[in-house]
């Protein structure tokens, strides 16, 4: 059973409200209401407002997962740092979708909707959250997103770290602490705090598309690209994230180097 006490996403929770539908185990007898929401002249100020509000939720969700993800590469930890700073680019792509106008919302399957007047939800050719998040991604910024200019082994960036996520949670027999095997460039060259700072200088970006750097330079560069745009177009971070940040996340516990995303 899922849990009761988490607020999903507004966009989501606005239509389900607008339909009549009860709650989301109620999507699919709506089916043809949700099929038939549309953005109109009367809701799309609402609209604009609560996608607003889930690209904050999104980009508090990113730099907190990249920011636990170097708290524990700092640790020696290298098999759950993948995990989260693999999730830290997945809720910053979602993110950046967001502060784009363009909601991933759910009825059964993964659907679209721009918030544009007279837009209505479509259906996205994938089902799975993450792989239809970068296959949107990819779709609306080819071109125009710095990511996109290259590849890291023949694969589209995102889509590589994800598979580096899915090697270390599924396929690799044993996680790679105990065998003195790493993901990441050698910290006996450069330690997590040196190379932090090469990529977060790193304008080309040439680090990000290299795959002996990547699963570190990728996410960090990634980061530093959606606060600068967040924080760019004035949005700010909720009180309680705030909060929270100062508390558990303080610069004592990771570089000092990463409180821009927390400014």
């Amino acid at each position: 059973m899922a849990p009761t006490n988490f607020d999903r996403q507004e966009v989501q929770l606005f239509i389900e409200k607008t339909i009549g539908c009860a709650g989301p185990e109620n999507l699919k007898e709506n089916r043809e209401a949700f099929l038939n929401f549309k953005v109109t002249t009367s809701n799309i100020a609402t609209l604009e407002k609560l996608v607003e509000h889930d690209a904050t939720c999104l980009f508090e969700k990113g730099i907190q997962s990249c920011l636990q993800g170097v708290e524990d590469l700092l640790k020696g930890y290298e098999a759950w740092a993948i995990v989260k700073l693999y999730y830290a680019s997945y809720y910053l792509l979602r993110c950046k979708l967001a502060m784009s106008d363009i909601s991933i919302i759910r009825n059964q399957q993964i659907y679209t909707l721009n918030i544009k007047r007279d837009s209505k939800p479509k259906k996205f050719r994938l089902n799975s959250d993450h792989k239809a998040t970068i296959a949107l991604f990819k779709r609306e910024f080819e071109g125009v997103d710095i990511f996109s200019t290259q590849s890291i082994d023949d694969n589209y960036p995102f889509d590589w770290l994800a598979s580096m996520r899915e090697w270390v949670n599924y396929r690799a027999r044993n996680f790679p602490e105990p065998f003195n095997k790493t993901y990441f460039y050698q910290t006996s060259i450069l330690s997590i705090e040196e190379q932090i700072s090469i990529y977060l200088g790193d304008t080309t970006p040439h680090y990000c598309f290299d795959s002996d750097y990547a699963c570190l330079a990728l996410p960090i560069k990634h980061a530093q690209l959606t606060a600068k745009q967040f924080y760019g177009e004035g949005r700010t971070l909720t009180p309680p994230f705030k909060k929270f940040f100062k508390k558990r996340l303080a610069p004592k516990n990771i570089p000092t180097n990463l409180s821009f995303l927390c400014p």
